[in-house]
C-alpha cells in the first residue's frame, strides 16, 4: 500500500498523515492496532507483527480502523512524525 509509505496514487502532493498515525498508534505507549482496508488489499499492524492480504472482494473507497489503549503516559507526538 503505497500511502503507508508517504507516496499517493493521485497526482498531487500528498503527506504522511497514514505512515505517521500508524507509528503513534502502534509504537507508542497506546499500544494499539492499525487496520486499513482499500481496492482488493488489506494491511494490519500492532506493536508486534505486519500483515499484508489480499481482499476476496473489491472495495472501491478506504477504510481505516484504529484500536487505541488507554494510557497514562504524555506522548510526545513529535517523535512519530517526519
Amino acid at each position: 500500500m503505497l500511502a503507508l509509505s508517504g507516496k499517493s496514487t493521485k497526482k498531487e502532493d500528498r503527506g504522511f498523515g497514514l505512515w505517521t498515525t500508524e507509528k503513534l498508534i502502534t509504537k507508542s505507549s497506546l499500544n494499539g492496532e492499525f487496520l486499513i482496508l482499500s481496492g482488493k488489499s488489506g494491511y494490519y499492524r500492532n506493536r508486534n507483527k505486519r500483515i499484508l492480504f489480499d481482499l476476496n472482494c473489491y472495495w472501491q473507497d478506504t477504510i481505516v480502523l484504529l484500536r487505541v489503549n488507554k494510557t497514562r503516559e504524555k506522548i510526545d507526538y513529535t517523535q512519530y512524525i517526519e
